[in-house]
């Protein structure tokens, strides 16, 4: 609101693994494969990946069903003085969110 610097991560569950469509956070921005999680892209202003999370012991319930077993992570930073920063930096913060939530939900396939 600012318009100053600013960081947002997040993480969702999902029924879509690998060969995701990224269209939607991209828009029209050109994307970078990157070495995170199963698959991972970054975009001008942050970085996207997903990962397969299978949890064998995980109660499941209408509203969650057996086909989410997936994780998809962001960052984004905006409002970044350099492009630069957030090519090298995002890439990097990623790798950290995802081992983070690999531990945190005690995927199976760590």
């Amino acid at each position: 609101m600012d318009q100053k610097e600013g960081f947002l991560a997040w993480a969702e569950v999902r029924s879509t693994g690998k060969g995701t469509a990224w269209d939607h956070w991209s828009g029209t921005d050109p994307t970078t494969p990157i070495d995170v999680g199963d698959e991972g892209f970054l975009f001008r202003d942050g970085a996207d990946a997903v990962m397969l999370c299978e949890r064998p012991g995980l109660p499941r319930s209408s509203t969650l069903s057996a086909a989410m077993k997936y994780v998809s992570m962001a960052i984004v930073v905006e409002h970044a003085p350099n492009d630069e920063i957030v090519r090298t930096t995002a890439p990097a913060l990623l790798r950290q969110y995802v081992q983070f939530v690999k531990q945190k939900l005690q995927c199976s396939t760590a």
